[in-house]
């Protein structure tokens, strides 16, 4: 998953969590790491259709936010994006 913050022309990174029932604690962690990667470059990440025992284990850890969290796929993509637009070189 880290991996995935290392693409530099992407500023939205959508995962459907749909089918997951539950996460480990390395999962936590990775997707902890990710999340700040993500931020730090700046981009977004947003999970959608996360069951609601795995959203609040991961906010009460602080590892999502819930401003990241959708209920569905459609909802993610046609979010507007929070990122700001990089100026281009005129």
């Amino acid at each position: 998953i880290a991996e995935l913050a290392q693409y530099k022309t992407s500023a939205v990174f959508i995962f459907n969590v749909r089918d997951a029932s539950e996460i480990s604690g390395d999962a936590v962690q990775s997707l902890a790491q990710l999340q700040k990667d993500v931020r730090d470059r700046p981009a977004e990440l947003r999970l959608c259709g996360i069951k609601p025992e795995i959203k609040v284990k991961l906010l009460t850890q602080g590892v999502i936010r819930t401003s990241e969290t959708y209920d569905n796929l459609q909802l993610a993509i046609l979010a507007p994006s929070k990122v700001p637009l990089k100026k281009t070189a005129k």
